[in-house]
């Protein structure tokens, strides 16, 4: 049941970035969290410093502001696009959706690039969180190829983007704050990366066995 608020919202979180903002998303992203355990909040501590380091509208913080709001707006627009495709019969076929897919999938690609270095976790954290990115862009350009490999290819594109981006934040607002820990901060921290890693090499099986279903 805990798991339920952050699965009803999810698709409209990425989009909300872009359409209310980072601070009014990160607040909402608060609420969610403190639904899921009340006690433990502390991944907002550095969204906090992020606000204030935000409002210094230096060259570099302007930069990060405008991806704040561009990348989640795309990520969320790339989920629905590629779950249109892989699942709707009418439209999974649509060279245009397809063109535009590739388009929604490298502007949210492209504009997580500078939010890389104030991201949280560790170099290998991000270095998988640049893959899952990588991954994206180029399976949604080979779902251009013709017949069943760019049937596959749609699903891996969808995967990639479900299981590294969707599944991994239901997964770090829901699910790993109550995992038994004696420091949770801790805790929080040192299976982050881990986390980041599954989930995105998850994404091949899981596009495998949707392609296989869904044909």
């Amino acid at each position: 049941m805990r798991v339920a608020p952050s699965i009803i919202t999810l698709p409209f979180y990425g989009m909300g970035f872009g359409i209310f903002g980072y601070r009014t998303m990160w607040d909402f992203s608060e609420r969610i969290y403190k639904l899921s355990n009340p006690t433990e909040v502390h991944i907002f501590d550095d969204l906090r410093k992020m606000q204030k380091y935000m409002s210094t509208k230096s060259s570099e913080a302007i930069k990060k502001s405008k991806a704040y709001r561009i990348h989640p707006l795309f990520a969320g627009m790339s989920l629905i696009t590629t779950a249109l495709l892989a699942f709707s019969q009418n439209l999974s076929n649509s060279d245009l959706l397809r063109a535009l897919n590739i388009g929604i999938c490298i502007v949210s690609a492209m504009f997580a690039r500078p939010l890389m270095n104030t991201m949280v976790g560790n170099a290998n954290t991000k270095k998988w969180i640049r893959i899952q990115g990588d991954l994206t862009i180029v399976t949604a350009i080979l779902t251009l190829l013709p017949g069943s490999i760019g049937r596959f290819m749609v699903h891996q594109n969808w995967a990639a983007i479900f299981s590294g981006g969707a599944l991994e934040r239901i997964y770090i607002l829901s699910i790993l704050p109550q995992l038994p820990g004696v420091d949770k901060k801790v805790t929080f921290y040192n299976m982050y990366s881990p986390v980041v890693k599954v989930a995105t090499l998850f994404g091949i099986p899981l596009g495998i066995f949707t392609r296989i279903l869904f044909g």
